[in-house]
């Protein structure tokens, strides 16, 4: 919810994913993991994803809540945030290079 819907809100960010669906292995591979790091503004620049970013931080932060006190900390945040990170570069590559053979709705070129 944070990272999806409330950061990209207040920051002027979008979310989602832009399908390149062209180019070599290596440059759509770029773009996958890329896409964890950077996204396109509001007005369509590409700007850093301060917004996933903010998000993984948060929720990170807001489960250190159900931890007894002696596991709580820092350490914690962090590793939550990494993971959050780690699941959506790995997001980002499935539907990068399977996203077209499991919809009919991706296009052939990947270009709107």
């Amino acid at each position: 919810m944070l990272t999806h819907a409330v950061f990209p809100s207040l920051l002027h960010q979008d979310p989602r994913y832009y399908y390149q669906g062209s180019g070599s292995v290596k440059s759509r591979l770029r773009h996958a993991v890329g896409s964890a790091f950077v996204t396109r503004s509001d007005s369509g620049r590409t700007v850093p994803n301060y917004s996933y970013l903010l998000g993984d931080m948060c929720s990170g932060a807001l489960s250190n809540l159900y931890y007894p006190k002696a596991n709580r900390g820092a350490h914690l945040v962090f590793t939550n945030t990494a993971a959050g990170l780690a699941g959506r570069v790995g997001t980002n590559l499935l539907r990068e290079f399977f996203s077209k053979r499991l919809t009919t709705n991706a296009s052939g070129s990947g270009k709107s």
